[in-house]
């Protein structure tokens, strides 16, 4: 039952070693003799310079290509920021005009409660 939970009786240490021993030989690559290429006059090759330009080229191009899509896009937002910044602008004005509104109209109304009260106040002394 213990074998059935992972579980082994212990081993000789020898076997256990020798085991290790064998991973360890399987993981580390064999030595390999590398051929020295023949030495050239010049630093590299036309092909070899060829490929680095392309190389060159073509990171420059990525680069350029990341910085365009980069401006768009904070075109793209600064539009939007101005877009809102204007909505924004638009609401506080009618707020402003609003709470001009809102204090013309209570002016109104306390004028017109003054000119009740002594209206009504003419009324109450001629009434005594």
């Amino acid at each position: 039952m213990t074998e059935m939970n992972g579980f082994h009786p212990p081993r000789d240490l020898d076997e256990i070693a020798a085991e290790i021993k064998q991973l360890v030989a399987a993981e580390q690559p064999s030595p390999r003799v590398q051929e020295i290429e023949p030495l050239s006059e010049r630093p590299f090759e036309q092909h070899a310079h060829s490929l680095l330009q392309k190389s060159v080229d073509q990171v420059a191009s990525d680069w350029v290509h990341q910085l365009e899509a980069a401006r768009e896009s904070t075109a793209h937002l600064e539009q939007l920021v101005l877009q809102r910044a204007t909505a924004v602008k638009a609401q506080i004005t009618a707020l402003y005009m609003l709470g001009n509104a809102v204090m013309a109209e209570t002016r109104r109304v306390r004028d017109v409660n003054a000119q009740l009260t002594r209206e009504l106040e003419k009324l109450i002394e001629q009434a005594a």
